[in-house]
C-alpha cells in the first residue's frame, strides 16, 4: 500500500510538471478573414444529444439537426458534447469505437465548417480525431470562414485510454470574439485547468460524456456543482454540452447524465437540461469577460474535489488500456487514415 501511494504521488508530481509546460493554443488554419469582432455579449447554445456508440453517420445527422435548431433560434455560438461522433464510455477494448475514429480534417470537421458558414455562426465540439500520427480527443471550434481552433484534451479518462492519447496545448485561444478557454470533461475537475485559464479567458466552452448507472444519481449532482464552481473560480461564463439517453454495455444498463448547461460568471446557472428532459438544446444571452472580485479560490491540490477517490483514474494512464491504444487503436488508425487526403 505504501508503495502504491508513493507511485501515485510521484505520478501526480510528473503530471503537474508536464502541465506547466503546456503550449499556448493557436489556430490550426492560417486564414484570417473572419467577420466577427470582439463582443461584450453573445447568444450561446449548449447541445444535449442522444447518440449511439459506433454509429458515426447517424450521430452526425443528429448533431446537424440540433445545431441547426440552435442557430435558427438565434444562437451565435453552439457548443456540442464531448465525443459528438461516438460516445466511447464506458466501453473498453471495443473495435467499433476504434473504427469510429476520423481524421481531424474529415467529415466531422467539414460538417461544422458547413454549418458555421451557412449560419454565419460559431460551433464547436470534440471527437476522436487522428492527426500528427496519434489519436486525440480533439475539440474543434469553427468560425464562418472555415478557420478552426483545436484543443486536445490533456489526459484520457479511465477506459478512454484505449482510444486516444493526451494533448499538450493549454486550451486558451485568442479568437475574433475574445479569449476562449476550451475544457473537456474531467479537465473541469483539475485545478491545473483553472490555473492556466485564470485571468486569461473571457468565456469557457466545453463538453462531457458522463455515464452513470441508472440507480446512481450522484454523478449528475457532482457535474451540476462542478460547472458552477469552475465558473466562480474564473469569474467567467461556462457553456457545456453533454449526452443523454440509456444503453447497454457488457449487459449492464448505463445512462448519460445530461446537464447541458449555461453558467454565468457568478456561478449561477442560467439554463440547464437534465437527463430526464432528454435530447435538446438550452440557449441564453450572456456577457463575456470576467466579473471582477467574483472569483472563488482554486484549491491547492491536483483535483478540485479532494475527497473523491481518483486512484483508478491515475492507474488507468498505464497498463492494459494504454497497451490496447498502442497495439490496436493507433496501428489500425494509422493504417486506415495515414494516406487520407482531404
Amino acid at each position: 500500500m505504501k508503495t502504491f501511494n508513493l507511485l501515485f504521488v510521484l505520478s501526480l508530481t510528473i503530471l503537474s510538471c508536464n502541465s506547466n509546460n503546456r503550449k499556448e493554443g493557436v489556430p490550426v488554419t492560417s486564414k484570417s478573414n473572419l467577420s466577427f469582432v470582439q463582443k461584450k455579449s453573445i447568444r450561446v447554445a449548449a447541445v444535449q444529444a442522444s447518440l449511439t456508440a459506433g454509429a458515426v453517420n447517424e450521430n452526425l445527422e443528429i448533431i446537424e439537426r440540433l445545431t441547426r435548431e440552435a442557430f435558427e433560434q438565434g444562437a451565435e455560438l453552439v457548443v456540442l458534447p464531448e465525443f459528438f461522433t461516438t460516445p466511447p464510455t464506458p466501453m473498453e477494448f471495443d473495435q467499433d469505437i476504434v473504427e469510429s475514429i476520423r481524421p481531424l480534417i474529415g467529415e466531422p470537421l467539414k460538417l461544422l465548417q458547413r454549418l458555421a458558414k451557412e449560419y454565419n455562426g460559431i460551433v464547436g465540439g470534440s471527437f476522436l480525431a487522428y492527426h500528427q500520427a496519434q489519436v486525440y480527443n480533439s475539440f474543434a471550434l469553427v468560425f464562418p470562414d472555415g478557420t478552426y481552433f483545436v484543443h486536445n484534451k490533456d489526459y484520457p479518462t479511465l477506459m478512454e485510454n484505449c482510444y486516444y492519447t493526451g494533448g499538450t496545448d493549454d486550451g486558451v485561444f485568442d479568437t475574433p470574439i475574445g479569449r476562449v478557454g476550451i475544457v473537456v470533461c474531467l479537465e473541469f475537475y483539475r485545478t491545473e485547468t483553472a490555473r492556466r485559464m485564470l485571468d486569461r479567458v473571457d468565456i469557457v466552452i466545453g463538453g462531457s460524456a458522463w455515464p452513470s448507472k441508472p440507480k446512481e444519481g450522484v454523478t449528475s449532482k457532482v457535474l451540476t456543482t462542478q460547472l458552477a464552481d469552475f465558473a466562480k473560480m474564473l469569474g467567467v461564463p461556462v457553456v457545456h454540452g453533454n449526452h443523454s439517453g440509456q444503453y447497454q454495455s457488457e449487459n449492464t444498463p448505463w445512462q448519460f447524465v445530461g446537464e447541458a448547461q449555461i453558467v454565468l460568471g457568478t456561478g449561477d446557472i442560467s439554463k440547464r437540461r437534465s437527463y430526464k428532459e432528454g435530447e435538446g438544446i438550452v440557449i441564453s444571452d450572456i456577457k463575456l469577460g470576467k466579473i471582477e472580485g467574483s472569483t472563488k479560490p482554486i484549491p491547492d491540490q491536483f483535483w478540485i474535489y479532494s475527497k473523491v477517490g481518483w486512484n483508478q483514474w491515475e492507474t488507468s494512464l498505464s497498463g492494459p488500456y494504454r497497451d490496447f491504444y498502442e497495439n490496436t487503436t493507433r496501428p489500425f488508425t494509422i493504417d486506415k487514415w495515414a494516406s487520407y487526403n482531404p
